[in-house]
């Protein structure tokens, strides 16, 4: 239900952006050529950079209900933690809360907010590509390890084995399968990071080798935006599933959903007692005695996540930025270059860290 509310509400974003609603956005007082956004002595293009100002206001709502949500379920270990009916319940409410604060959040005054959200915004966004590349090696890892099982159990000759090489004596999971997704990430978020360098005669844009330097000044949703969102959506819903799995990598425990014991189903305390008796697979809160995933942390990869759809629907676009370079912007640019290094150092370190410290457990 979590991740639906992230995708409806990252939804509602990218509606906002389209060509059609922007005379009916227009007429919220936030867009003004008197803005911090940009230079007193140009013209702004109201029609694409209210979509972008209507974003920010929308990912604020969304990322403080889960910054909040981050904070109420600090420390709950169990289900009958009073917090917990918070956490799985009230969700007419919830999006009622959520609906009635983006509405609200049209009426903020300009000012200084969008500036400065922007600069939040970059930050939760460069930890979300941190959060990402785990998500991503994570991914690798259960991908190899699924295929070397298919090839041990089948043996067959059509399998893929040359993903993965000799196992590492320190390090028995890592292959080639893995090294490469992380090469592939990295390589996107330098190609990403380039496309944001503001030197327009070492960054001109596809569209502008062709039709000149007067498309720079469009507010666009480029190639960069779209596969930075398959990736984003992917890693939020991968990390749903594997929180919602039995064996969770957040607190290395295994919590069973059904179980079938093939006798008399005992009645667990809090359930129907007058449940029926018999061989059937019973149903009940596996989180009783302690939860399945750390509920705080949760919730804040899901703040981060939605600071950094927020910046990719609006090209990571900086505050008092010269017009003519509006989506291209140094410290845009130097966020994701630095990522990608950090991503490197981490994956790295993954692989050299059990040799380093050998009396520790990687695994």
């Amino acid at each position: 239900m979590y991740a639906l509310l992230l995708l409806l509400g990252t939804i509602a974003a990218c509606i906002t952006l389209a060509p059609g609603l922007q005379n009916v956005l227009k007429k919220v007082p936030f867009c003004a050529n008197s803005s911090s956004y940009v230079p007193s002595d140009v013209t702004l293009d109201c029609d694409s950079a209210v979509g972008y100002l209507a974003v920010y206001r929308i990912c604020f709502i969304l990322s403080l209900y889960f910054f909040l949500m981050s904070v109420i379920m600090i420390r709950v270990k169990s289900s009958h933690d009073p917090r917990a009916p918070i956490q799985n319940g009230f969700w007419a409410i919830k999006y009622l809360l959520i609906i009635g604060g983006m509405i609200g959040a049209f009426f903020i005054p300009e000012k200084s907010f969008g500036s400065t959200w922007m600069y939040f915004g970059m930050l939760g966004g460069f930890l979300f590509i941190i959060i990402q590349l785990i998500l991503i090696v994570d991914f690798a890892h259960s991908w190899a390890d699924a295929w070397v099982g298919n090839f041990e159990e089948t043996e067959s000759k059509g399998c893929i084995v040359s993903v993965l090489p000799t196992v590492q004596e320190h390090q028995p999971r890592s292959g080639l399968l893995q090294s490469s997704v992380v090469t592939l990430y990295v390589v996107y978020l330098t190609w990403s990071g380039i496309s944001n360098s503001p030197d327009q005669q070492c960054n001109p844009g596809f569209l502008g080798i062709f039709a000149g330097n007067d498309v720079q000044n469009r507010v666009t949703f480029d190639k960069e935006s779209i596969i930075g969102l398959i990736i984003w959506f992917s890693c939020v819903l991968y990390s749903s599933l594997r929180t919602a799995s039995k064996s969770s990598k957040i607190t290395m425990s295994e919590n069973v959903l059904v179980q079938d014991n093939g006798a008399d189903y005992t009645t667990v305390e809090g359930r129907n007692p007058d449940a029926e008796s018999g061989n059937d697979a019973k149903v009940w809160d596996n989180e009783e005695e302690k939860v399945a995933y750390n509920w705080s942390f949760f919730h804040l990869m899901f703040a981060l996540a939605t600071l950094y759809v927020m910046m990719t629907l609006t090209n990571w676009y900086k505050p008092n930025s010269s017009l003519d370079t509006l989506n291209a912007n140094a410290a845009s640019m130097w966020v994701k270059i630095i990522s990608s290094w950090m991503c490197l150092t981490l994956y790295v370190w993954s692989l050299i860290a059990p040799a380093v410290f050998p009396n520790r457990d990687f695994s």
